[in-house]
């Protein structure tokens, strides 16, 4: 059974979400002279769901038959239960005949799933070069100061999860960082905080 995708298959992907409209990407400048790229539709996010082991199931079945099941089915998992619930790492490796490691590798390895579901807004701010070069790391740290949490965390109330990614795309517009389906460049602490105040 191989783990990764194949490229048939991410194109099989992509011409889905295009047909469903998922992938209603705009780009605009804003106001404030930021670059906004995501859904017209505005910022969405995953709502958590209580395990089942019925439930992942039934999602190891819609994806069983296809080369590289693993990661679509991860896929599904996160946006079922709001995360990859660690209970749903042996029911996974027995549907698809892996090891409990394999695909715990698999999870471990891509920073975007989660053991534990995320905030209602997540954020995601780039910390690859070129974002670096332009001051990203020192956003970085000044945004978690002013939630009071550390990468990964999430705040208090539930709200507000802020994850590091290695590069989304916008180095032309660094620093940028991700509001959920929303990206966003040319930041500073002032207008993260002012993203923040007007999503939540």
């Amino acid at each position: 059974m191989h783990v990764h995708a194949h490229p048939n298959q991410v194109r099989a992907w992509y011409k889905q979400t295009l047909e469903t409209g998922a992938a209603d990407s705009i780009f605009r400048d804003d106001w404030f002279g930021r670059a906004r790229f995501g859904s017209a539709q505005g910022v969405t996010h995953m709502d958590s769901t209580e395990f089942s082991e019925d439930k992942v199931r039934a999602i190891i079945s819609r994806h069983v038959a296809c080369e590289g099941a693993l990661l679509p089915i991860l896929h599904e998992v996160q946006a079922t239960f709001g995360c990859v619930p660690p209970e749903s790492v042996a029911v996974i490796a027995q549907g698809l005949n892996l090891s409990k490691a394999e695909v715990q590798g698999v999870v471990s390895f891509y920073h975007d799933f989660r053991p534990v579901p995320a905030g209602r807004l997540h954020v995601r701010i780039c910390r690859a070069e070129a974002c670096q070069a332009m001051g990203g790391r020192a956003l970085g740290e000044r945004v978690l100061r002013h939630l009071g949490i550390s990468w990964g965390e999430t705040t208090a109330d539930g709200t507000i999860t802020v994850s590091p990614v290695y590069c989304i795309g916008l180095c032309s517009v660094a620093p940028a960082a991700q509001f959920n389906d929303i990206q966003v460049g040319r930041l500073d602490v002032e207008s993260v905080i002012s993203e923040l105040e007007r999503l939540t």
